[in-house]
């Protein structure tokens, strides 16, 4: 608020210095025409000049200064004009003339404040979007940030960069009653602020239905109903969801339309797909998912991803794609966690 409040005196005070730097500017013109057509002597005018620093002084000053400019320079005008031009007649013509001309011209420039008016509108209604999606973006950020993978035997890491200020992708580490760990990625249709929107009702959804069950087809089920219920079907979201015995490795998964898990076997260079049937949650009700099992051994690697990275495109508006994924995840599995996700990112 207090830098609002600063950048609105600067512009005050920037507008208050272009205004009288302009009033400089009309006087200065106006002395200029008027010296000219005292130097041309008698015999020619260039007194038509004035409507010059008339018009700028229509555009940027008030009526009443314009209105005062016109008699000036009408006067102006028969005084050091040819001899011929200096009757009463001809002053009321000037006078008219003048004042036809700069009518269209004060018009123009209600015309011109109206559009300044509604340009100051629609930029302090940007200020006010752009405070309330650094907001959101705080806000989704804490929820990330508080998403630690947890200590397991297993080497864990997690990293997101949203597209935008804020994005829909979502995921957590969350702990069963029965000891199990569950991991869920998710990815809300849409970008930005309505996809924004929903990813923290899926945080808390999930948050409380793990207490329920460990099964991810059950929770995945409960999930849609809930975001069937209360979002309708224009809102959806697709969800990876493994829960994971960490002392003997047995990993089982329900996937709802997201991407496939790559599970990469020790010294295997074709990832399996961790992917069963099932369409995104939230579209429609009474869906069930499927449960499929595997099983995680020491010098595995299990990579989950979004959409996001593998339509992620170069220069040349080409794709990453899932075997630019593959090629850049099998030599970093040598290394940790960390290592695989940074050579991904990079």
């Amino acid at each position: 608020a207090r830098k609002r409040v600063r950048e609105s005196r600067f512009r005050d005070s920037l507008e208050r210095l272009i205004r009288r730097n302009e009033a400089i500017l009309i006087a200065l013109t106006i002395g200029a025409i008027a010296y000219g057509d005292w130097l041309a002597g008698p015999n020619l005018s260039i007194g038509f000049l004035y409507l010059v620093p008339l018009s700028l002084c229509a555009l940027t000053q008030s009526w009443q200064a314009t209105v005062a400019l016109i008699v000036l320079c009408t006067a102006l005008r028969q005084m050091l004009g040819p001899l011929e031009l200096s009757p009463p007649a001809f002053f009321i013509r000037d006078l008219a003339l003048a004042a036809i001309f700069l009518s269209l011209v004060s018009l123009m420039s209600r015309l011109s404040r109206r559009r300044h008016e509604f340009f100051e509108t629609a930029r302090e209604q940007r200020d006010e979007l752009i405070d309330e999606v650094r907001l959101a973006a705080e806000v989704q950020e804490n929820i990330i940030l508080r998403n630690d993978p947890p200590q397991t035997p297993y080497d864990i890491f997690a990293k997101m960069e949203p597209a935008r200020v804020v994005g829909g992708d979502y995921y957590d580490f969350l702990r069963h009653s029965d000891g199990t760990l569950g991991v869920v990625i998710a990815d809300v249709a849409g970008k930005g602020i309505c996809a924004a929107m929903l990813m923290p009702a899926v945080d808390i959804a999930m948050q409380t239905l793990v207490q329920r069950s460990s099964d991810p087809a059950v929770v995945l089920q409960a999930l849609n109903e809930i975001l069937y219920e209360h979002t309708g079907a224009a809102n959806s979201a697709t969800v990876l969801y493994c829960s994971l015995t960490t002392e003997t490795g047995t990993l089982r998964y329900a996937n709802a339309g997201h991407l496939p898990g790559l599970l990469f076997r020790g010294g295997s260079g074709e990832p399996e797909r961790l992917s069963t049937g099932g369409t995104p949650v939230g579209l429609l009700p009474g869906v069930t998912f499927e449960v499929a099992e595997t099983r995680l051994d020491p010098g595995d690697l299990l990579l989950l991803y979004s959409d996001g990275v593998l339509e992620e495109e170069d220069a040349q508006k080409e794709q990453f794609g899932e075997e630019r994924l593959v090629a850049a995840a099998l030599p970093a599995r040598a290394g940790d966690a960390r290592s695989v996700v940074h050579a991904v990112r990079q």
